[in-house]
């Protein structure tokens, strides 16, 4: 018998109003986003055992970019941004990126952005402590790869 995990994410790609993200969960494409500033909530059922929720974000039309999510697990906080369980990496990885198992030991820590740009918006997301992440000082654009390996009882 394998208990069901009723399983939440929130995600927001935040940077401007041409930015766009991926979100993935188990290697499986589940949404896909281009409105900044607006938090989705996108669910599904899990059973127990070794998950991955992954994010790919990108902006390259010179604005700033971040990623802010949550991850709630029946309704519980699991997850947040700027912990760190969650990594990333500015390097296109293999097409596998997404996957349970896959080899992420490169990866690093991504940024906590402060200061005007991101503020306080989504204002129900960040009300949950999730931050907004990035490179350095969060100014830049470009793509990142983001990911959090979650291992459900």
């Amino acid at each position: 018998f394998k208990q069901k995990t009723a399983y939440e994410i929130r995600n927001c790609d935040w940077s401007s109003d041409v930015c766009s993200s991926d979100l993935f969960f188990d290697g499986v494409s589940v949404y896909t986003d281009s409105n900044w500033g607006d938090a989705h909530d996108v669910a599904t059922v899990m059973d127990s055992g070794p998950h991955v929720v992954a994010v790919h974000a990108w902006d390259l039309y010179g604005m700033p970019s971040a990623l802010m999510a949550l991850v709630e697990i029946d309704g519980a906080a699991y997850s947040l941004t700027g912990d760190p369980e969650w990594i990333y990496t500015r390097t296109s990885p293999d097409v596998t990126w997404a996957d349970v198992g896959f080899d992420d030991s490169a990866w690093t820590n991504p940024d906590v952005c402060t200061g005007g740009w991101w503020g306080s918006l989504p204002a129900d997301l960040a009300a949950t402590g999730a931050a907004w992440v990035w490179e350095g000082d969060c100014t830049g654009t470009g793509e990142a790869w983001f990911r959090v390996d979650l291992d459900l009882p």
